[in-house]
């Protein structure tokens, strides 16, 4: 009875804890190693990489720039939500002053508001 409640009950709980606490410290690393994209800002690179994490889009560019992206839709595009949608080795464009984010992919191009849900 005793192994049951020790394997079933609070062994699971105290993994669930661990995996939860060592996710937010993984988040808040990230989020001190890239920068909160603003709409001031200008983006201008290659994608190196990207990861996804409860809400926020982190992309390292080719010219070591590393952005957060916060979540965007386009409901136009098949895989609408931008961290479905973005792909290593695509071209990132956000012009100083906007909120709009140009994917460019195989001589066609695509975008994103930032922070928004558009064309349902």
């Amino acid at each position: 009875m005793v192994a049951i409640l020790v394997f079933g009950v609070i062994l699971p709980v105290i993994v669930l804890i661990l995996m939860f606490t060592f996710e937010s410290e993984h988040i808040n690393l990230l989020n001190k190693e890239y920068v909160h994209v603003e709409t001031q800002g200008k983006i201008d690179g290659v994608i190196h990489s990207i990861k996804s994490r409860k809400g926020g889009i982190y992309v390292a560019l080719s010219n070591n720039i590393k952005v957060q992206l916060p979540p965007s839709c386009n409901y136009s595009y098949e895989k609408s939500y931008i961290d479905n949608f973005l792909r290593r080795g695509d071209l990132l464009f956000k012009p100083k002053n906007s909120d709009t984010l140009y994917v460019f992919r195989n001589g066609q191009k695509y975008y994103f508001v930032l922070g928004k849900f558009i064309n349902k």
